[in-house]
């Protein structure tokens, strides 16, 4: 038996103009679209970042050194990707917006840029006057780790089976 027919069943056997009558015969008779009850959802449910900033030299690559730095920050929950950048941007000094993300297989994403001691990006001039052996540039590499979940509206069945009703 299909579960609008067990609520005209149900519907019959209540007494007429009772609250709950009413409100399965309103349900009948204006059901909620089947599109919008069944989309899923991600939300971003903890996320944390991690900040490196590494001494580096045009010859060598990263080589560190005493000025480097790391921390990391619980940032919480988020609705979506963009709510959750906009989150983390006053914990460090570059354009998190603008860093060319990649994804990684557990859970997280990572992006870089070439910054000062203080995590500034660097000017034109700071990276000319670096790339001439004339001055320090250090790395910043920005790590986000992710937990999602799916948020979703049941249906009828789905929430008569998930509380056994």
């Amino acid at each position: 038996m299909s579960t609008r027919s067990k609520m005209i069943r149900k519907a019959a056997q209540m007494p007429k103009g009772s609250q709950q009558r009413r409100l399965i015969l309103h349900r009948l008779s204006h059901p909620i679209k089947q599109a919008a009850r069944k989309k899923d959802e991600f939300q971003i449910v903890d996320a944390s970042l991690l900040v490196r900033i590494t001494q580096d030299d045009f010859e060598e690559g990263l080589i560190g050194g005493p000025n480097d730095s790391e921390y990391d920050k619980h940032l919480g929950n988020f609705k979506d990707f963009r709510s959750l950048l906009k989150g983390a941007e006053h914990y460090f000094n570059g354009d998190i917006a603008g860093m060319g993300w990649e994804s990684e297989e557990d859970g997280r994403i990572d992006g870089s840029y070439s910054c000062d001691v203080e995590g500034y990006e660097l000017t034109k001039r700071d990276e000319e006057e670096w790339r001439a052996g004339r001055g320090e540039a250090y790395v910043c590499d920005v790590t986000i780790y992710f937990r999602f979940a799916r948020v979703w509206t049941p249906d009828e069945s789905e929430i008569t089976r998930m509380f056994k009703l």
